[in-house]
């Protein structure tokens, strides 16, 4: 193979290198950030709901109507895509954010089990038409109840921002390697051309 061949293909293998390398360093880092924000948003509303609904200021008796009237408002500006909803012991939803509708955060056994314990649980679930939920799941205490507060935020926009951040790296990616080859190339063919030309003397 030629030297100029061996010297282009080393240059390109390289910057390919340096661009995968910081490619999923790019993508990992966003990722995180994310991800981070998400839950975030999950444990601020968890501490609103947990600081709106106290026993001692529910109502004898527990009226759920009431409790559903002071839910904290949710901004769909600010936190789009968060839902809330409270279930009983025999996971029966009773409260639930207007936000939701007619429809229901997903549920899982194991975390309501978790949150009549006592334990904060985090899980994505899907919620149905290729959508995914993030759910913190934690134990809600009103009079002598023990009942579980799901909080959740869509995962729709996240997926929608990782997938394009994915596709623009990968093809930002490859039409650096083109074209860095082609000018890696064309700058080796310049360099060694008094090199040939001494060899053709």
């Amino acid at each position: 193979m030629p030297i100029r061949w061996r010297l282009s293909l080393w240059f390109t293998l390289v910057l390919s290198g340096i661009l995968v390398f910081s490619g999923l360093v790019t993508h990992s880092l966003l990722k995180g950030y994310l991800n981070n924000e998400i839950n975030d948003n999950l444990n601020v509303y968890t501490a609103r709901v947990h600081g709106t609904l106290r026993s001692d200021q529910e109502h004898e008796p527990l009226d759920f109507k009431v409790s559903h009237s002071r839910l904290p408002a949710i901004s769909e500006f600010s936190s789009p895509g968060i839902y809330v909803q409270i279930i009983d012991r025999d996971g029966a939803v009773i409260v639930k954010s207007d936000n939701l509708g007619n429809q229901e955060l997903p549920t899982d056994p194991v975390l309501i089990k978790d949150g009549l314990s006592g334990i904060v649980s985090l899980k994505d679930m899907p919620a149905g038409d290729g959508a995914t939920v993030r759910v913190q799941v934690s134990p809600l205490y009103l009079q002598d109840r023990t009942l579980v507060l799901e909080v959740g935020q869509s995962l729709q926009t996240f997926n929608v921002i990782m997938n394009r951040i994915m596709w623009a790296l990968t093809g930002g990616s490859i039409a650096a390697i083109v074209l860095s080859s082609l000018l890696g190339y064309a700058i080796v063919r310049k360099t060694l051309s008094p090199v040939q030309q001494v060899t053709r003397t």
